[in-house]
């Protein structure tokens, strides 16, 4: 027990100094509406935050464990005045992700491996791979990953209870459901399945009633189900796309492979194995469909998440964590992760939605705007690239412009103020208005400048309790469902 307090505080501060503090996904602001009518009305009605939608089409999950955000949010601000919802929701995801590198240290620790060792793996997990900047943004899917890892630890020993996470998991994403069965069917000796199932009930119970509250369908929860995409273009984007390839993004996953083959030779250590490659395969296999295969707008392959985060267990328990590729490895992925946690794991997509740069056709000096495919699968304009180029543009106070396609590409051309840090505790002394609908031009120290096509600090979910503002006020009144 020790061992993991000891990492889950140390996953935390590392999480809390990078901590961005600001909503980012529209999907969390629907999420975030749905919580509200619950406390407010006692209804699943949003129209009041987004005009015309009667419901939100997302599980249910994460707005149940927003409840006590906000209402501790708003006591805070009855009390002192003081607007604090964004940042105490989006702590839900740091301790979220710290959880997560807490509990693979107590799967690296079940093992065998000394307590040291599976720290180290642990922490080498939580700052080298997506996992780090996925801890600045509210994706269920990183809530997800954190639920079947506490399964896949509980399963054997406390199959009940590792049920009831399970079943928690699909009220965050339906979808879980498939990883949640094969949790269960793998983690626990064939006497456990009917206890996983049988506790998991409840959950499922409750994904069927809210979906039933809403559209009058237990099946149905009003999101648009589309697996018209190409599944060869889906498996190549993944694995070895230019902008989203998932070793690219988590440069540990190189080792996968090998740690299967370790593990696979040792039979206490080969469930675990067995457990990664399916979360891996079914994952490719189902999302190289999905029509939106790449889950954008994300810091690399975000329906991914939850099988990185197995892959990489896998790696950590096998022979590779003491040897110089393990290290040589980490060091190039947490590499790839600062830009991210410095400015933002969307700032590259967001910069090409809100300001649509145009690239240059090299046989006919043409010029056509950057799409999400060249983002996708060309090297000049993948995210870590562009992210990379943008990060020592601002160190360079603009002196790295030219050397970048990415940048070059910008007409008129970004300035360093215009990309900000992504970090809370650099904008708690500045005096910044916060917006709340509409843009306001007076504000010269926006962290975006009023330029045509980067936003001011708006906040479009349309209430102002959604802002962040922490007394004086906050600068950092986020990108909230900006896309």
């Amino acid at each position: 027990m020790k061992g993991f307090i000891t990492v889950l505080a140390c996953a935390v501060g590392i999480y809390l100094v990078t901590f961005g503090g600001h909503y980012v996904s529209s999907d969390e602001s629907h999420r975030i509406a749905w919580a509200k009518s619950l406390i407010d009305c006692h209804c699943n009605d949003i129209s009041r935050t987004f005009p015309g939608e009667r419901y939100s089409i997302y599980g249910i999950g994460l707005s149940l464990l927003h409840l006590p955000m906000i209402m501790l949010a708003r006591w805070i601000k009855t009390t002192t005045g003081l607007s604090t919802e964004g940042p105490l929701n989006m702590l839900l995801y740091v301790f979220n992700a710290a959880i997560g590198v807490a509990l693979v240290y107590l799967i690296l620790a079940r093992e065998h491996f000394s307590s040291r060792s599976a720290a180290l793996g642990a922490i080498a997990i939580g700052v080298t791979s997506s996992w780090f900047p996925y801890s600045k943004v509210e994706y269920a899917e990183s809530v997800v990953t954190t639920l079947l890892l506490g399964m896949f630890l509980l399963a054997g020993t406390h199959p009940w209870l590792a049920g009831l996470i399970g079943g928690f998991a699909i009220t965050v994403r339906t979808d879980a459901l498939i990883l949640v069965a094969l949790t269960g069917i793998v983690a626990s000796p064939k006497k456990s399945w009917l206890p996983v199932a049988l506790a998991a009930i409840p959950g499922i119970a409750l994904t069927a009633a809210s979906n039933y509250a809403r559209t009058r369908s237990v099946f149905d929860s009003g999101y648009e189900i589309d697996f018209s995409g190409q599944m060869l273009a889906g498996l190549y984007g993944f694995l070895f796309s230019a902008g989203k390839s998932v070793f690219l993004f988590s440069p540990l996953m190189l080792l996968f492979p090998g740690a299967v083959l370790d593990l696979g030779k040792d039979p206490a250590r080969r469930p675990l194995a067995v457990w990664a490659l399916l979360l891996l395969g079914v994952q490719l296999l189902l999302y190289s469909k999905w029509w939106d295969w790449s889950g954008d707008d994300a810091w690399g392959p975000r329906f991914l998440i939850p099988a990185t985060l197995g892959c990489l267990t896998a790696v950590a328990a096998s022979n590779y964590l003491h040897s110089r590729w393990f290290a040589v490895l980490a060091a190039a992925g947490f590499l790839v992760q600062i830009p991210p946690v410095m400015l933002g794991p969307h700032s590259s997509l967001m910069a090409v939605h809100l300001r649509n740069p145009t690239k240059t056709d090299p046989y006919t000096s043409l010029r056509s705007p950057i799409t999400l495919d060249d983002m996708r699968f060309d090297p000049e304009f993948s995210q870590i690239i562009a992210t990379f180029d943008m990060m020592v543009f601002k160190i360079s106070r603009g002196k790295f412009e030219r050397a970048s396609s990415f940048l070059s590409s910008f007409d008129p051309p970004l300035e360093p103020e215009d990309i900000p840090l992504d970090i809370v505790w650099f904008h708690l002394r500045r005096k910044e208005v916060v917006v709340t609908g509409q843009r306001d031009e007076s504000d010269s120290r926006a962290l975006f400048r009023a330029q045509p096509g980067l936003p001011m600090r708006v906040n479009p979910c349309k209430d102002r309790d959604s802002s962040i503002s922490l007394g004086e006020p906050l600068a950092q009144a986020g990108r909230a469902c900006d896309f």
